[in-house]
């Protein structure tokens, strides 16, 4: 086979996934991104690294069809893989994946919500709050939608948490 054709096998097998997602095909998808993960997890840990915020974009895709089968444990394992790597990406110096840290933190929030893991939901929705707050007032306004629904989603989290006060506030 023609090994340094892999990241576009894997990158055909992510964007398929987002069609069948897109279709309601969530299994077929689930499925697609398993095999874009199972590549670009081989090339990353061969020392592709600039590999990784792929690896990181389809371990996000792969929770979300995940969390919408109800598979919560196996969203909740992709979407901290993929906190993992944005967040380590972005300490680097890649600031332009900022919104992405903060999207799968929301995503993750969402997931451990689900499951009934409120101090968890709590402590990652903070971290998105934190990020789109600080990108938001750094003048990236198209932002502010992501950042009132992670208002409203802390607050859900505040509330089954049993903190009405900090749902309030």
């Amino acid at each position: 086979g023609r090994r340094e054709l892999e990241n576009d096998l894997a990158m055909v097998y992510n964007n398929l996934g987002f069609a069948l997602s897109d279709r309601g095909e969530t299994d077929g998808a689930i499925e697609a991104y398993k095999n874009a993960r199972e590549i670009l997890d081989r090339l990353v840990a061969a020392g592709q690294s600039e590999l990784e915020n792929d690896l990181a974009e389809v371990c996000n895709n792969l929770g979300y069809a995940l969390r919408t089968r109800g598979h919560l444990d196996g969203a909740i394992e992709a979407y901290e893989k993929a906190v993992d790597i944005w967040d380590r990406l972005v300490t680097a110096g890649r600031r332009e994946l900022e919104n992405n840290l903060a999207a799968v933190y929301n995503n993750l929030g969402g997931a451990l919500t689900r499951r009934g893991e409120p101090d968890g939901a709590v402590e990652a929705f903070a971290k998105a709050q934190e990020i789109w707050e600080r990108l938001v007032t750094a003048g990236r306004r198209e932002l502010e939608n992501d950042l009132a629904t992670v208002y409203n989603n802390l607050g859900t989290a505040l509330i089954d948490r049993g903190e009405l006060g900090g749902a309030i506030e």
